[in-house]
């Protein structure tokens, strides 16, 4: 088996989730936020062919905001089966979000221009490898890195998230995996690295041998822990993430019969 982030994640979210999800294989069922993370990716991207950088801050943000709203009509009917009741919310959010991002890199570049550089150098210093794949058999680990980042002899790793809080420490064993992959490949460690949360702005990571090292730990825990294939090895985790105000688990039928024997093995314990 190959881990990433997700898998590891997953693990310690809940081993039955693990379970159904990397050994059985079972489908798991696409949502909103998964699709819209995806199509604000494709946004940024987009941006980068399209944009000039003599626009103003106003140019830039409805060019990102007409990106958005292409790449989310292509996608639309697709949206529309994932049962959610307004999509027209999630879409103005979003506009929300693309603004955020467009502020943050009209202001460095403006930092660059302030710096002396003339725009078109100042927007191509910032411009990002995007998507990059990394794996390692030696570890069996690989990641997607959303965007790296090199200027002045420094690289930083950045992932962007949509979700509502800006909690780093949920993500700092990601932006670990992402520099111990990038170290395997590269044979240094990334400088930097940093999470961008749309709602929030953007979140430094230290990236150092220590982050590298509680990797490497959690990594071979997981793995001693999911060599087998016997279900009843993979114990439930019975917390609110099984079963929430607007969905559930994408396997909450495979662990209970019903909510009632739910709610009584969460009160439980």
């Amino acid at each position: 088996m190959i881990y990433s982030f997700s898998s590891i994640d997953t693990y310690k979210q809940c081993p039955r989730k693990f379970y159904y999800s990397y050994i059985e294989k079972l489908p798991r069922k696409p949502s909103i936020h998964f699709e819209r993370g995806k199509i604000m990716h494709n946004v940024i991207e987009r941006f980068f062919e399209s944009a000039d950088s003599n626009m103003d801050l106003d140019d830039m943000k409805f060019l990102g905001r007409n990106l958005l709203i292409a790449c989310w009509n292509k996608k639309k009917e697709e949206l529309e089966t994932l049962g959610v009741g307004n999509l027209d919310f999630y879409l103005e959010e979003s506009k929300l979000m693309v603004d955020r991002w467009v502020e943050y890199f009209f202001n460095e570049m403006q930092s660059e221009v302030d710096a002396g550089y003339i725009r078109a150098d100042a927007f191509e210093r910032l411009r990002p490898q995007m998507e990059v794949n990394y794996k390692s058999d030696e570890l069996e680990l690989s990641g997607r890195i959303d965007s790296i980042n090199e200027k002045d002899g420094e690289v930083e790793v950045v992932d962007f998230k949509t979700s509502k809080d800006a909690d780093v420490g949920k993500y700092r064993l990601q932006i670990g995996i992402y520099a111990l992959l990038y170290k395997m490949e590269h044979g240094k460690l990334p400088d930097k690295g940093a999470l961008f949360f749309f709602k929030h702005g953007k979140k430094r990571v230290v990236v150092d041998e220590e982050l590298v090292e509680d990797v490497k730990k959690e990594l071979e825990e997981v793995k001693e822990k999911t060599k087998s294939v016997v279900r009843e090895d993979y114990p439930k985790c019975v917390t609110s993430l099984c079963k929430w105000s607007t969905g559930q688990c994408d396997y909450f039928e495979k662990c209970f019969k019903n909510d009632r024997e739910y709610a009584e093995e969460k009160r439980k314990g």
